[in-house]
């Protein structure tokens, strides 16, 4: 069968972390952006893909996703992801639905996909160079046809890699789980504050930045404020009806 194949590019800490860090980051994980850093567009990117259920919506990328769910039944359709030259993985769509929201200024709906399939790698196991991507976001069936056979090529590479899509899984809920609490934010926070490797952690570092301009609160605040809150999508959106879309 013919695959439909789309690269996302996804928004993923690049600073770093002592080792001895009270969140213990895993070496094996491209962790999404889930310190708020800001990325392009001065815009903060920290919810895609939803690795906490292998779930992706029209919220980012919603052009294009919207684009490849409408793709006709007979195809398989894969959503490649990459932080800059790395090869995170692939969701394969599986149940595809939209929600009834105006929440998120998308004219009253969301669509979105539940993936039936999930292939993730371990981090650096899979580099990407193929031609210059940028912000694009080839498509297999694009009029350019290098992109059917780079794509194809790509998810071909992703399934000989070993798949730890449930260490990514377990992760994302373990730092979501930390984040939402905020006994626990405070736990990180207090550990940070005496931690003897802060001066080498970016995070402590643009947490002290960030204070003289914003002496109410810090980035510890921030982020248990943006987890708990409606700024994190799935706080809203797992109240509303997920209506499956029909060809």
């Amino acid at each position: 069968m013919e695959n439909r194949i789309i690269i996302f590019s996804y928004y993923s800490i690049s600073k770093h972390f002592p080792s001895d860090c009270f969140l213990d980051l895993s070496p094996n994980i491209v962790y999404r952006n889930m310190f708020l850093e800001t990325c392009s567009e001065n815009k903060i990117h920290f919810e895609f893909p939803m690795f906490e259920d292998h779930t992706y919506n029209s919220i980012c990328n919603g052009k294009e996703l919207i684009s490849l769910i409408r793709e006709p039944s007979e195809y398989d359709k894969y959503i490649i992801f990459r932080s800059k030259n790395r090869i995170v993985g692939y969701y394969r769509v599986g149940t595809a639905y939209f929600q009834e929201t105006n929440f998120f200024n998308r004219n009253g709906f969301v669509w979105g996909f539940k993936a039936d399939e999930v292939h993730l790698v371990k981090k650096g196991s899979l580099t990407y160079n193929g031609p210059p991507l940028g912000r694009s976001k080839p498509r297999s069936w694009s009029n350019d046809p290098k992109w059917k056979k780079v794509l194809n090529k790509y998810l071909f590479k992703i399934k000989q890699q070993q798949n730890i899509a449930e260490e990514y899984q377990s992760e994302t809920n373990r730092l979501i789980n930390i984040f939402q609490d905020k006994d626990k934010v405070q736990k990180w926070k207090d550990y940070c504050s005496s931690c003897s490797s802060s001066n080498k952690c970016t995070f402590y570092n643009r947490n002290r930045r960030y204070k003289p301009d914003n002496p109410d609160h810090d980035l510890f605040y921030v982020i248990n404020m943006y987890y708990s809150g409606d700024f994190y999508s799935r706080n809203i959106l797992e109240s509303i009806p997920k209506i499956p879309i029909r060809k």
